[in-house]
């Protein structure tokens, strides 16, 4: 952090931080540090300026994702306005059809949080959080219903029936989180034989 010993550096960045903090009111407070550790030409605190750089980034095989994850909502978005009245409402009442976005806290979704968030502020995406829709979805919902998704192939608009199928029906958001039990009858005349059907769904950390 050297470079941030000159006046002239020290100035650019300030004005950078100061654009940032007009362009996001929400960070606005963090600007604001990051402004007062380069008036004040604390050494000290240069390190803090790099903190809102994500070391790690985002990788891509993140972003393809996410693209995906919105592709299907706007498909799914997009099926719904093309039904019946009658039948929109039922589907919005009784499955998960609209996207709402990532958690922001998980640290399996964060990565996901920042690339949707780049796209939002960017205008690069077509479809809008809704509220209230995130408290019973995660990402691991999300990649459930991309396997439906993908098998289905390329169609310009879902059926009813095949939006059934993608979306997954509320109430049974916690179902999808354990592990199938299936019993099966022994024929040996002993106590009937369980067996644990493992997910095969994996977040990564």
């Amino acid at each position: 952090m050297k470079n941030l010993e000159s006046p002239v550096t020290r100035l650019i960045c300030f004005n950078h931080y100061k654009i940032l903090s007009l362009l996001d009111p929400i960070n606005r407070s963090s600007y604001n540090y990051y402004m007062d550790i380069l008036v004040e030409g604390i050494q000290k605190r240069y390190p803090d300026i790099l903190e809102m750089i994500d070391a790690e980034g985002v990788a891509v095989d993140v972003s393809d994702e996410v693209d995906l994850i919105l592709e299907m909502f706007g498909k799914l978005e997009k099926s719904l306005d093309r039904l019946p009245v009658e039948v929109r409402s039922e589907l919005v009442d009784k499955y998960h059809v609209y996207f709402g976005g990532f958690d922001c806290s998980s640290k399996v979704e964060h990565h996901c949080f920042t690339y949707y968030n780049f796209l939002k502020r960017h205008q690069k995406i077509k479809i809008q959080k809704r509220k209230g829709m995130h408290k019973k979805l995660s990402l691991y919902h999300y990649r459930q219903m991309m396997v439906t998704y993908r098998s289905l192939g390329y169609v310009t608009v879902l059926s009813a029936d095949q939006i059934r199928r993608v979306c997954i029906r509320k109430g049974r958001e916690s179902q999808l989180l354990r592990p199938m039990h299936i019993s099966l009858p022994d024929t040996g005349g002993m106590n009937s034989v369980q067996l644990v059907k493992e997910d095969t769904f994996y977040l990564k950390e």
